[in-house]
């Protein structure tokens, strides 16, 4: 924070669910993977930290609670996340991985599909999306278990949007 300031840039993350649906509720495994950079807010220390890292856990989405669609679906996960970093300040670079830490994320889906039912049913038939939804959601991320480790804890928001197939 006294370095880099508040995080308003953009995190760029790609995530995917592989799940089983039951009768009211979902399980499913989920891989992501983001990247993250920003430079020095302040102007006497010009540096520039970027962030990869990679999620792995579960999720539970109440995604049959509707009879047709479903319109809104809230889930949580938990899981095991790491953390690659790199810290440059003009020649000097220092960079490493933190341990497997814990995190957390709950949020909601919105189905998006009974706005245009009959290009859905396109998307269905042509490539295999079942559902699209917007989502919102926020996650925390635990401080890993090693002192030596950064400190990446702290909470991430996150918005965007989800294909089923």
């Amino acid at each position: 924070d006294t370095v880099y300031g508040s995080s308003e840039d953009l995190l760029i993350e790609l995530h995917t669910n592989f799940k089983r649906n039951f009768s009211v509720f979902s399980l499913g495994l989920e891989f992501s993977a983001g990247y993250y950079s920003k430079p020095s807010d302040k102007a006497i220390i010009n540096s520039k930290l970027q962030v990869t890292y990679g999620k792995a856990g579960v999720q539970l989405a109440l995604d049959n609670l509707w009879s047709k669609e479903p319109y809104v679906v809230p889930y949580v996960s938990g899981g095991v996340y790491g953390t690659y970093f790199r810290e440059t300040q003009l020649k000097l670079a220092h960079n490493g991985t933190t341990e497997a830490a814990f995190y957390v994320t709950g949020g909601l889906m919105f189905d998006i599909d009974w706005l245009d039912p009959l290009s859905a049913t396109s998307a269905y038939f042509e490539s295999g999306i079942e559902n699209t939804f917007l989502f919102v959601e926020a996650s925390y991320f635990f401080f890993s278990l090693y002192p030596q480790d950064p400190d990446f804890e702290g909470y991430n928001y996150n918005a965007g949007i989800k294909m089923e197939y």
